[in-house]
């Protein structure tokens, strides 16, 4: 069960507004701390970036209450930006997708064999695409690993 931590707001936030320096273009652009702040091109999220750089260049010893909501404020802009601009396509090979579960569940190729009920070096040959898998392994995936089907059917 995952714990989530609520931040709560410091109040000169709730009606201040952040400025930042957008250093390419040399102008200025008002981005509210609000819930509905959003970054708008890319000059705002690099004077995003430089803020944040900025204020963790500190140290953690050295920023205030205030400069950790604020760092926590501007990087989940700066997420929410990176994720309507860059598209990272899901992988399409079987390999491409153990792979990806591999590091969702924070295991190593020797744990991923032993989810899958198959021996490492059978594990390592169906990676490196030198054994083709066989339909205990890819019922294994779909099963353990929760791997849509037709993913699976589609990538061998």
């Amino acid at each position: 069960m995952q714990s989530t931590v609520k931040l709560k707001m410091p109040q000169k936030y709730k009606m201040k507004t952040s400025k930042l320096i957008d250093s390419q273009r040399g102008k200025t652009s008002a981005i509210s701390p609000r819930k509905s702040a959003r970054i708008l091109s890319q000059g705002d999220y690099d004077a995003v970036m430089t803020t944040i750089d900025n204020l963790m260049a500190k140290g953690s010893d050295k920023v205030s209450d205030d400069e950790l909501f604020e760092i926590r404020r501007l990087a989940l802009m700066a997420a929410k930006y990176e994720k309507k601009i860059y598209h990272i396509a899901a992988p399409t090979t079987l390999a491409g997708i153990i792979e990806m579960k591999m590091f969702e569940m924070h295991l190593n190729q020797k744990e991923m064999a032993k989810k899958l009920k198959v021996s490492s070096a059978k594990l390592s040959l169906i990676l490196n695409g030198k054994q083709k898998p066989d339909v205990s392994f890819i019922k294994t995936a779909y099963e353990d690993l929760h791997v849509n089907a037709d993913i699976l059917l589609k990538a061998i």
